[in-house]
């Protein structure tokens, strides 16, 4: 028999579900490839609430509280220390594919500096260093160019999907790869971040089960986000290493990054991540 409730409950129980439906206003994700999958693969009230910036820009949109959650390039935390940070979402890579690669000068031995364009962060321009200083012991600066191209003559690290124009990662040196090799868990990326924890908390319990919604998004047979043959069958091979739904090991990943930042003089003091 169906229970019958008053209307005066009934119009309580209504609202009660639209505010928890609307507690979160806005999700701000830097513009990749990576990212826009996990929008795609939102339910529909929350995919409407995305909005895209560039990864640089996203730590301020939160701190001036123009969005309730981000997705942050992970080492953006060195800075906002008081971010709730996601244990259970976010962008890591675990080997094979990669938002950053590096493009060596071609005949070089030595890298002295290299010039970083795409969609960068602070990821890339401290990471860099690092990487070329634990694996090739030397030390390198960094520049930015707004145009670069990629012609064998300086070193270039590029982040983004700018990657994936003209098949550009078949030349490069796959970068997750590379901290992998030094830290030995997944390379944490991008991680969800808000300044408030119930938000996070909810955000985390309407995309259970999106890591494998995204994988299936890229193996149907209409799927190509303007890719060409070559890089949508390296992506469908690909897809199963990137890591959507984080467990202990991205944990350990984030704070190895962290703490690499500590070793090379970046961070002046270590510090507690606030997973949720």
């Amino acid at each position: 028999m169906r229970t019958v409730f008053p209307l005066f409950l009934n119009l309580n129980l209504a609202n009660f579900l639209t505010f928890k439906c609307k507690s979160i206003m806005n999700i701000l994700l830097p513009h990749n490839i990576f990212s826009t999958l996990i929008a795609q693969s939102l339910d529909d009230d929350l995919h409407q609430l995305v909005q895209y910036k560039g990864s640089a820009l996203l730590a301020g949109m939160l701190d001036s509280e123009k969005a309730d959650i981000v997705l942050l390039p992970s080492l953006d935390i060195l800075k906002h220390q008081n971010y709730f940070i996601s244990s259970r979402r976010g962008i890591s890579f675990d080997g094979g594919i990669s938002n950053s690669y590096l493009y060596f000068a071609k005949g070089e031995n030595s890298f002295n500096n290299i010039t970083l364009a795409g969609d960068i962060s602070g990821v890339e321009a401290i990471l860099s260093k690092i990487v070329i200083n634990e694996l090739y012991d030397q030390s390198i600066t960094v520049s930015i160019s707004p145009s670069p191209v990629i012609d064998g003559k300086k070193n270039i690290m590029l982040a983004g999907d700018i990657n994936f124009e003209n098949d550009n990662y078949l030349q490069g040196l796959n970068f997750a790869d590379e901290i992998i090799e030094i830290t030995g868990h997944p390379f944490v990326n991008f991680v969800f971040a808000s300044k408030d924890k119930e938000k996070l908390l909810e955000f985390e319990a309407r995309t259970e089960g999106i890591e494998e919604k995204i994988y299936k998004r890229v193996t149907e047979p209409n799927w190509d986000f303007r890719l060409s043959p070559p890089a949508i069958e390296f992506f469908r091979d690909s897809i199963q290493h990137v890591i959507y739904e984080f467990d202990e090991s991205d944990h350990s990943g984030l704070e190895q990054i962290v703490q690499l930042c500590y070793f090379h003089g970046i961070l002046k003091q270590l510090f507690d991540i606030k997973f949720t």
